[in-house]
């Protein structure tokens, strides 16, 4: 079956919609907005937004930046505003032109539009599903190891009463030999399977 082109189907329905179109905001300042952005440009917005929700050093989601960043991403992707450098003044300038971003909205491709927001939704709830699995590995080693070195007193200690013990480090402490270097040659030992003495 012959396939039918798609530069005929454009040509057919107009591609009007495709067309920048502007914002007047007042008799001498009007705003071009772009329907419909490139691919590139579409994966750089879900990634500016995605790495803004998350902190550089711990990388800890923070929700309360997620809208904050798409609105700019807005601005940067579909208009040709030049955003404030400054993050307090483009935070203020974002949230008190409110009524001009959601008219830029309603004049994008929305098929694009919504694809863009589902890919920032399921992106940012894959990095803080695979963090959360991370943080509870990390919180199950140390219990493991915490219990391992439980298990090692007790069978340091098994069958020695607190006198005992008490009557051995004061003895140890007499002869100049620390509590703390005792214990850790003790565990060394046993992890090297060794039997060296406590230098």
């Amino acid at each position: 079956m012959e396939k039918i082109n798609a530069n005929d189907i454009i040509e057919a329905i107009g591609y009007n919609n495709a067309k920048p179109s502007q914002i007047k905001v007042n008799s001498n300042l009007k705003i071009t907005v772009y329907n419909l952005i490139n691919i590139v440009d579409m994966m750089s917005f879900v990634k500016f937004v995605v790495d803004n929700c998350f902190d550089d050093e711990t990388n800890e989601y923070r929700p309360e930046v997620k809208d904050f960043a798409t609105r700019c991403a807005i601005y940067e992707y579909y208009t040709d505003v030049d955003l404030p450098g400054d993050t307090s003044e483009a935070y203020a300038f974002v949230y008190n032109t409110g009524n001009i971003i959601d008219d830029i909205i309603s004049r994008v491709n929305q098929g694009q539009f919504n694809a863009i927001i589902d890919a920032i939704n399921d992106k940012v709830e894959s990095i803080v599903s695979a963090n959360t699995s991370v943080a509870s590995y990390h919180v199950q080693e140390v219990y493991k190891n915490m219990s391992d070195i439980a298990d090692q007193f007790k069978i340091m200690f098994d069958g020695i009463s607190k006198e005992d013990i008490d009557n051995f480090f004061k003895a140890m402490s007499a002869n100049g030999i620390n509590e703390e270097k005792f214990v850790k040659s003790y565990l060394g030992q046993r992890s090297r399977g060794g039997s060296d003495g406590v230098n």
